[in-house]
């Protein structure tokens, strides 16, 4: 995704979720002083809003409705994860991958595999990608030719846990 792109997506769940007082959805510019203070008082609005629903859903998705939690990339969907370990599971080539995946202050810490059924070479080809995701918080990482399936199967089994975290 272009620069752009995220920035412009960025923007545009600050000014849904109200954090970005006197921004313009046209520009992403400020605004000016008297838009500032309209802005001030919906966003204190917002949150007192925000604080008595927080109560009486308390079993509710934080990701807001904008996002589509089944195709949005684990990079997005970090900063709505809370701290702990997740399993998740996925089709590699030589059947299932299960993985736990440690997160903290919205960052991968740990990925370890669980169990793996796909041959020896395939597996020791792959293996490095858990770490390579684990270093970037995200996984859009390369496969490895010779095991694309196990690395695709690995991938889809880290998305598969930080995605049940914050469904």
């Amino acid at each position: 995704m272009g620069k752009r792109l995220v920035a412009g997506v960025a923007l545009a769940l600050a000014l849904a979720l109200g954090l970005c007082a006197g921004c313009s959805a046209e520009d992403g510019s400020q605004g000016n002083a008297a838009s500032s203070n309209a802005n001030a008082n919906t966003s204190q609005s917002a949150a007192s809003n925000a604080n008595a629903n927080k109560n009486s859903a308390a079993n509710e998705s934080k990701v807001p409705d904008s996002v589509d939690v089944d195709t949005a990339s684990v990079r997005m969907l970090l900063p709505y994860v809370e701290d702990g370990a997740y399993r998740g599971t996925a089709e590699g080539y030589g059947g299932y991958i299960t993985v736990r995946v440690e997160v903290k202050n919205h960052h991968m810490t740990n990925i370890e595999c669980i169990e793996q059924s796909e041959s020896g070479d395939q597996w020791a080809m792959a293996e490095p990608i858990m770490s390579l995701m684990q270093q970037s918080s995200s996984t859009d990482v390369d496969v490895v030719s010779g095991a694309t399936e196990t690395c695709k199967g690995l991938v889809a089994a880290v998305e598969d846990a930080i995605r049940g975290a914050v469904q």
